[in-house]
């Protein structure tokens, strides 16, 4: 009886797996017939998404029928264009990339007068990949197109930094903002490796080349050069935030703290206290306001291989 319910159990898991299978193959490939054919920029009217909001509860509220009109008829009132670009990102700054091929398509049909608003949203990261992002948005900024940068909820460390380029920041009320400053993090096992009899050996060329490891045991010289080049980037931090907003007083700002938007604009880290949505509000009877941002066609075996991974970790991890 035991061996048949066993038995019983195992083929209707086996049973279930292959439905689950079936199902997310067919939606898979659904979802493939829906997307781009390949990767590409994808460009969004604002606007009109704006106007086309309002216009659905028009019959429930009072509103001002003309400026909806205004916007949806596209009047010759506007004047220029605004390019918004999002960066939501991880401490490695995989957005990067997307935001290279943003900033070089705007840079290309952008006309004298149109704009740039980035709606950034991170904690921070590896300093070299958001310095080139910063460095992105400069290249805007040397191509007298104005840049405005909008942080609703945080822009901190390495990612105000990258917000610090803006010829105008805006903030919420309670978004985080600062945290200026380097930091490196890592556990050491060579207590435990040695405890249990490994050895790990590290060979190197050049007096500087050894670096402080997660395995080896820690040396003075090696915790000095850390130390050394964490001086190094955090001078370099506070050198381009002094060049970008020589209004703030870089000695005292650039200490790791943090502020909510309603301090930070004391400081000088932020212009003013607004949202990104009533940004879009004040320029959407004036501007042709166009969201733009690059995406990247993943291939059914990669969604596959994905969603199945993380239909199994779970189980993994009980």
């Amino acid at each position: 009886m035991n061996e048949y319910l066993i038995f019983l159990l195992k083929t209707v898991t086996l049973i279930s797996l292959l439905v689950f299978c079936v199902v997310l193959i067919s939606r898979l490939r659904k979802q493939k017939k829906k997307a781009p054919p390949s990767s590409g920029i994808v460009v969004d009217d604002l606007g009109m998404l704006y106007a086309a909001s309002a216009q659905r509860i028009k019959s429930h509220v009072i509103t001002n029928n003309e400026q909806i009109a205004q916007v949806e008829a596209n009047t010759p009132e506007s004047k220029n264009n605004i390019f918004v670009l999002t960066f939501v990102d991880d401490s490695k700054a995989g957005s990067l990339e997307s935001l290279k091929i943003e900033v070089s398509s705007i840079l290309m049909v952008a006309q004298k007068g149109d704009q740039v608003i980035v709606k950034i949203k991170s904690h921070g990261g590896i300093i070299e990949s958001y310095g080139c992002a910063a460095m992105q948005l400069k290249r805007l900024k040397d191509a007298a197109i104005h840049l405005t940068v909008s942080i609703d909820e945080v822009a901190a460390s390495a990612a105000y930094l990258m917000a610090s380029v803006a010829d105008r920041i805006i903030a919420s009320r309670f978004a985080t903002i600062g945290s200026i400053g380097m930091i490196s993090t890592q556990p050491n096992f060579h207590r435990l490796l040695e405890k249990i009899g490994v050895d790990y050996k590290i060979l190197s060329s050049g007096d500087n080349k050894e670096s402080l490891s997660m395995f080896g045991k820690p040396t003075e010289q090696q915790i000095d050069k850390l130390e050394k080049q964490l001086s190094s980037g955090h001078t370099l931090f506070k050198k381009a935030i002094a060049e970008h907003r020589p209004m703030i007083d870089v000695e005292s700002v650039c200490q790791g703290d943090v502020w909510f938007g309603d301090t930070a604009i004391d400081v000088g880290l932020i212009d003013e206290i607004k949202l990104f949505d009533d940004l879009i509000l004040e320029h959407i009877c004036t501007s042709k306001i166009l969201s733009v941002r690059f995406t990247k066609s993943t291939s059914v075996k990669s969604n596959l291989l994905m969603k199945l991974t993380n239909f199994i970790k779970p189980l993994i991890n009980g």
